[in-house]
């Protein structure tokens, strides 16, 4: 991943592969748009996920697309790391932030991002 490298719902992947379609070398990927134009989908999570173990220093942001006609959004974000080898490997909780983002805070992602933390995958 490159240094300046943006996941988003707009930009969903770490990287594609040559022909843009799918994911190189076990990249990142989003795995769902959660309340996409402001529709329910019962889920409220969206997830990035990586095939592969990554490497590196990340900084993780929150970002309000749309407050959806509601006053903010709560979250938490919590880094998982798969632990242990199967048949018992659990995902276990590295880090959790939780937060709240007003409604005035929405830029359609155009804006900039309230920072979280940096999380170093080793």
């Amino acid at each position: 991943m490159t240094p300046d490298t943006t996941v988003e719902p707009k930009h969903p992947s770490t990287a594609l592969n040559d022909a843009g379609t799918g994911l190189a070398d076990g990249g990142g990927l989003i795995d769902r748009d959660s309340l996409v134009a402001c529709v329910p989908d019962g889920r409220r999570q969206e997830d990035l996920v990586w095939q592969k173990r990554p490497t590196g220093t990340y900084d993780i942001y929150a970002n309000l697309f749309d407050a959806c006609g509601k006053v903010g959004a709560s979250f938490v974000m919590t880094v998982y790391e798969a632990q242990g080898d199967m048949p018992n490997r659990s995902l276990v909780p590295m880090i959790v932030k939780t937060g709240r983002v007003a409604a005035i805070e929405a830029n359609g992602g155009a804006g900039n991002a309230t920072y979280l933390t940096t999380y170093q995958f080793q």
